[in-house]
Formats: structure tokens, sequence, C-alpha cells
């Protein structure tokens, strides 16, 4: 699910494609796996920087994935 809204929101980002494919249950499935997935992280920072527009948040989701990244090498 979160890939196939970072592809949404990266090419014709279609507001009622996302809040179609963004439920309450994506939300939290996404969130609660995001400590052990990148991918998951990488579509939160997606959500909170195109959908939600909340720089600050997505910057703090930015920085968290890029801690990510550090650590699996």
């Amino acid at each position: 699910m979160g890939e196939h809204i970072i592809a949404e929101l990266l090419t014709q980002n279609r507001q009622d494609v996302v809040e179609k494919l963004w439920t309450k249950q994506a939300a939290k499935y996404t969130t609660s796996n995001s400590k052990h997935s990148p991918s998951k992280l990488a579509a939160l920072y997606a959500i909170e920087l195109l959908y939600n527009k909340d720089e600050k948040k997505a910057l703090q989701l930015y920085e968290e994935l890029q801690r990510h990244v550090l650590y699996a090498r």
C-alpha cells in the first residue's frame, strides 16, 4: 500500500486517489510498522510532505529515515 501511495504522490498526486488509499486502517498499519520498515517510513514521509503539507513532521520522518539507512549499513 505504501509504495502505491508514494507512486501516486510523486506522479499525478490525485488527492481523491490518495484519500481512497490512505484509510484509517492503512495509516494505522503503516505507522505501527514504520519503526521496522524503511518503506513504511518513506510512505509516512511522502504523506506528510506531499499530502498533508506538513514540512515539520516530514522533516522529522526524513531524519528518522536517514538514521534507519545509516544503521542498515
